[in-house]
């Protein structure tokens, strides 16, 4: 894991709480030495706790903008439970490391 996500663990977690994340997932370039902060973009896989209806795109990107302003670079946010490629969800569990939850 870059250190950029360990030196901001703890707003990371202040976020999850903040936007309703029931667990936070880090994969990707940030887990390995091509990442280049400022350059790269971050790839994180987020489950949320269940939210009131018409609260999910207001929470999910609310979400991005933060990690986006938190990080200064690009953000791209997966929810877990959409992923239908099952090779695609495959990899990423494989590989993803857990942040939050």
């Amino acid at each position: 894991m870059h250190a950029i996500i360990e030196a901001n663990r703890k707003a990371l977690e202040e976020l999850c709480r903040q936007y309703h994340v029931r667990s936070l997932s880090l994969f990707g370039s940030a887990l390995g030495d091509e990442f280049e902060p400022g350059r790269s973009d971050v790839d994180f896989a987020v489950q949320f706790e269940p939210l009131a209806p018409g609260e999910w795109l207001r929470t999910y990107f609310g979400l991005v903008w933060a990690l986006e302003r938190l990080f200064g670079t690009k953000v791209d946010l997966t929810e877990l439970d959409a992923v239908r490629n099952p090779y695609f969800r495959n990899e990423l569990m494989r590989t993803r490391q857990p942040i939050y939850g």
